[in-house]
């Protein structure tokens, strides 16, 4: 058997480093407790969602992968667009398909960093949603950690996001990062996030309750509205 290279051997060790982090944090740790207390193209024909969401088992372990994204996302609490993340100190917007927006850049960050191959994303939300149907991992409901959550501004876009007929990916306003799935709520890691009170657009948490976390429901604490979510290839 050929030795890992140091790069290969780094990288791993990053991974188990992540995951490690999550399953604590994702297990009720007080850390997280207590922040939470403070609380691509156009036209792509997705195929149909689940035709009833699986059942998510709030404690079901999350898969490997699923933590390590979760971990990583959680471990940039408090960062901006520059970071420095927590990997190799850079920032999280690399591309310019759209200067100053940075959510999809974060979303896309996390799954690199734990290792998901990032073919065909790039700085829209939406290209998460092509990512999907690429992939067949798109689904309207049953979040899971580790899946990037997708937003949209309206119930039309929302709706037609679930059901294969948005005709503009770009129409998706946002992504997160799923990052823990409790008996009671969903909580997203999102990049590019104000406070809703004029504050800098930060790594912010945001909750919403799973008993509606299906696509077309309205999320008070993202104030946008559901479009379903996209698990990693191979998660």
């Amino acid at each position: 058997m050929r030795p890992r290279s140091p790069r290969k051997t780094a990288r791993l060790a990053v991974f188990a480093a992540a995951a490690a982090v999550a399953v604590g944090l994702l297990q009720g740790s007080p850390a997280l407790a207590a922040v939470l207390s403070n609380g691509g193209g156009s036209g792509l024909q997705l195929p149909a969602p689940l035709p009833s969401a699986a059942p998510v088992d709030p404690a079901a372990a999350p898969t490997p992968t699923g933590a390590a994204i979760a971990g990583l996302a959680l471990a940039q609490l408090g960062r901006g667009m520059n970071g420095p993340n927590t990997v190799d100190g850079r920032d999280f917007l690399d591309s310019s398909a759209l200067p100053g927006a940075w959510c999809a850049e974060f979303a896309g960050w996390a799954w690199g960093s734990a290792g998901v191959p990032l073919g065909g994303l790039n700085g829209w939300a939406g290209s998460f949603l092509s990512y999907g149907a690429a992939h067949g991992s798109y689904h309207a409901s049953g979040p899971r950690v580790g899946d990037a959550a997708l937003f949209a501004l309206s119930p039309g876009v929302a709706t037609a996001a679930a059901t294969g007929r948005l005709g503009r990916v770009q129409s998706i306003a946002h992504v997160g990062i799923v990052a823990q799935v409790s008996a009671t709520t969903v909580t997203v890691v999102n990049g590019d996030w104000g406070d809703g009170a004029g504050g800098p657009k930060l790594v912010r948490l945001s909750t919403y309750r799973l008993d509606a976390s299906g696509a077309g429901t309205y999320a008070p604490g993202m104030r946008q509205y559901i479009a379903g979510y996209v698990t990693p290839a191979g998660l």
